[in-house]
């Protein structure tokens, strides 16, 4: 009564389960027959890009979608991160879900600006999404320097949300 169809994509390979239940002898005394289920997939592809001016240099980044942890990428003690990063894919059911980075900088300066190295600066973000069905969706956190040179330090790093729908 029911079956499998697989549909290729690229790379990915999505499974599209159709099951046809009859509701006959099922206690509500009606004869029909209705397709009841289908289970349909999206992939979401995060990614991270810093658009941060030399007063900030990225230490981490952690990026979640519904809560569940998909990476972090950590630099070295003195190192920082490369400007584009890309975390693990995850298949999600079609429909509502939300994305969420937490990057960590440290300030960047020299001479009587040294002091700017103690600085650590925590960048929250959370976007809601929609999956559409058997699509992919890219979705990027893109951090940048909000403001202008009187805007307080602290207060620059801002994130904004790119997403894109193969």
């Amino acid at each position: 009564m029911g079956g499998a169809r697989h549909i290729f994509s690229g790379d990915i390979a999505i499974v599209l389960v159709v099951a046809v239940v009859a509701t006959a002898g099922f206690g509500c005394g009606s004869s029909r027959s209705d397709p009841v289920v289908v289970v349909a997939s999206s992939r979401v592809e995060p990614a991270f890009t810093n658009k941060l001016g030399g007063a900030f240099v990225l230490q981490r980044v952690e990026m979640r979608v519904d809560g569940k942890l998909l990476g972090k990428h950590v630099a070295d003690k003195d190192g920082s991160l490369d400007a584009d990063l890309s975390f693990s894919a995850s298949t999600v059911p079609s429909g509502e879900h939300e994305v969420a980075v937490h990057a960590v900088y440290r300030g960047e300066g020299h001479g009587v600006f040294s002091y700017l190295k103690e600085y650590s600066f925590k960048v929250k973000s959370a976007y809601e999404f929609r999956a559409p069905p058997l699509k992919t969706i890219a979705i990027t956190a893109v951090c940048f320097e909000k403001g202008g040179p009187t805007t307080a330090l602290e207060d620059r790093p801002a994130i904004r949300w790119v997403e894109e729908i193969r």
